[in-house]
C-alpha cells in the first residue's frame, strides 16, 4: 500500500485568493484532477517539469509537496534545477570544497538514495555550498523547501542549467538557429523581446534566442543523464521552459538520440499558474496540467529592466 499522501500546503499569497479557481487541478481535457491523480501521471513520465513562477512561495511550496510525496514512495529518481550551473550537485558523498571551481562528474547510483530508506544529514549550509547556489539570481529562502525536501529524502539534487561561461558562446552560435522549428525560432525571439519590455535593439534579439535554446538543451541533456527506469526525474524551472511547444522538451531527443529507440523521453508537464482576472480555466496547450494559486502582488518588472539596463551598452 502507498504512504499517504503528505497534507497540502496552506497558500501564503493573496491575489485572487477568492477565485474559486485557486486550488483546482486541471488536465489539459479541462478536467478537474484530484492531487493523487496528479502525482500518478508525474510519476508514470520519465522527467516532469514543474513549470514555477520564480518569486511565488506557494509554487516552490507545491514542489515540495510533489518531491515528499514521489519520494516516499520510490517513485523519484533526482530533482533538476534550472537554478544550479550543470554539474553541480548534492548525492549523498562529501560536500563538494568550497574552494573548488569545476563541478564533479554525475554519476549516480541506480538505487535512487534516499527513496530506499537512506536520509542524508547535510544541513541548508553545506548543500549551498555544494550547489554553489547564487543566492542574488535565486534567493534561497523560496527554494530551501524543495532543495531540502530532496536531500533529506536521500534524493539526488543536480544543476542541469547552462554555466554563465558559455552563455556569450551560445549567443555568437549560428547552430542554434537550427535547433528547433522556424516557427518555435520566431516565437522565441518574441517572447526575449516581449520579456524584456522592447528595450533590446532587434537585431540583438536572434542572438538572445540562442541563449535559450542552449539552455533548454542543457536542461534537457542534463535531466536525461539523470533517468532512471521506473522513475522520474523532477525538473524544477520556469514556465516557459516547461512549454511542451517551445522549451526544454523540443530538445530531449537530441540529448540522447541513441536512446528510448529513437524517441524522446516521456515527459509530464505542470504550469504552476498564479490566477488573475484573465486566467484562463485549464492549461495552455505546452501543458499537460495546471495547478491555480493565488498570484504574488502585482511588479512592474519593466522599470526594474530599465533600471538594470541604465547605462549599459549592448548588454549580453
Amino acid at each position: 500500500m502507498d504512504p499517504a499522501l503528505p497534507p497540502l500546503p496552506a497558500f501564503q499569497e493573496a491575489g485572487f485568493a477568492d477565485s474559486p479557481l485557486v486550488g483546482r487541478i486541471v488536465g489539459a481535457d479541462g478536467l478537474a484532477l484530484q492531487p493523487a491523480q496528479l502525482l500518478a501521471r508525474c510519476a508514470a513520465a520519465s522527467i516532469c517539469m514543474l513549470g514555477e513562477q520564480h518569486d511565488h512561495p506557494d509554487h516552490h511550496a507545491l514542489q515540495t509537496w510533489v518531491i515528499q510525496a514521489l519520494a516516499a514512495r520510490g517513485q523519484l529518481a533526482a530533482v533538476a534545477l534550472e537554478m544550479v550551473d550543470a554539474g553541480w550537485l548534492v548525492d549523498g558523498r562529501a560536500d563538494a570544497a568550497p574552494a573548488n571551481t569545476q563541478p564533479p562528474q554525475v554519476s549516480l547510483t541506480p538505487s535512487g538514495g534516499g527513496s530506499a530508506g537512506r536520509p542524508w544529514g547535510q544541513s541548508e549550509p553545506s548543500v549551498r555550498r555544494a550547489l554553489h547556489w547564487n543566492d542574488d539570481g535565486w534567493p534561497w529562502s523560496l527554494y530551501a523547501g524543495p532543495v531540502m525536501a530532496a536531500v533529506r529524502a536521500g534524493i539526488p539534487v543536480v544543476g542541469v542549467n547552462l554555466p554563465d561561461a558559455e552563455m556569450m558562446r551560445a549567443y555568437r552560435d549560428p547552430k542554434w538557429d537550427a535547433s528547433v522549428p522556424e516557427a518555435v525560432r520566431r516565437s522565441v525571439i518574441d517572447d526575449v523581446r516581449d520579456s524584456h519590455c522592447g528595450l533590446l535593439p532587434a537585431a540583438q534579439l536572434p542572438a538572445m534566442a540562442r541563449i535559450q535554446f542552449a539552455r533548454d538543451a542543457t536542461m534537457a541533456a542534463g535531466c536525461v543523464a539523470l533517468l532512471q527506469p521506473g522513475r522520474t526525474v523532477v525538473l524544477l524551472t520556469g514556465s516557459f521552459h516547461a512549454d511542451k511547444t517551445v522549451g526544454i522538451a523540443l530538445h530531449l531527443a537530441a540529448a540522447d538520440p541513441g536512446a528510448h529507440g529513437g524517441r524522446s523521453p516521456g515527459v509530464f508537464s505542470l504550469l504552476l499558474q498564479g490566477v488573475d482576472a484573465d486566467t484562463a480555466p485549464r492549461p495552455p496547450s505546452g501543458f499537460d496540467a495546471v495547478w491555480f494559486t493565488p498570484s504574488t502582488p502585482p511588479v512592474d518588472h519593466c522599470a526594474e529592466l530599465r533600471k538594470a539596463l541604465a547605462g549599459k551598452v549592448n548588454p549580453p
